[in-house]
């Protein structure tokens, strides 16, 4: 079976022990790729499911989704992200989570 990405924009609340150490009820921008199905990246209640599996995350809310794309991702030199593609392809899903809060 072929597999894509799909990289979801979203927020999420921080739960006590979340991995990023962040303090409970914080709202945070978030970045969930999920390898998925050729054809499938953009499904939503797939990405709900996942989300809900996360430990430490909660109320996620999605705003957009596109199509990772690994070859453009490492031709910007962006590694971090590069390695989040790949992990999401190998683990099934990567969360990025990003320091600043939101409202």
């Amino acid at each position: 079976m072929d597999y894509e990405i799909g990289v979801f924009l979203c927020s999420a609340i921080s739960e006590d022990g979340n991995s990023s150490g962040y303090p409970k009820g914080e709202r945070h921008q978030a970045m969930l790729l999920i390898r998925q199905e050729k054809g499938f990246y953009d499904d939503f209640e797939n990405a709900e499911r996942i989300a809900g599996t996360t430990a430490g995350w909660r109320d996620f809310k999605f705003t957009q989704v596109g199509l990772g794309n690994l070859d453009r991702i490492k031709s910007n030199n962006n590694f971090d992200m590069a390695e989040a593609y790949e992990t999401a392809m190998e683990n099934g899903s990567c969360l990025i989570i990003y320091s600043k809060v939101i409202d």
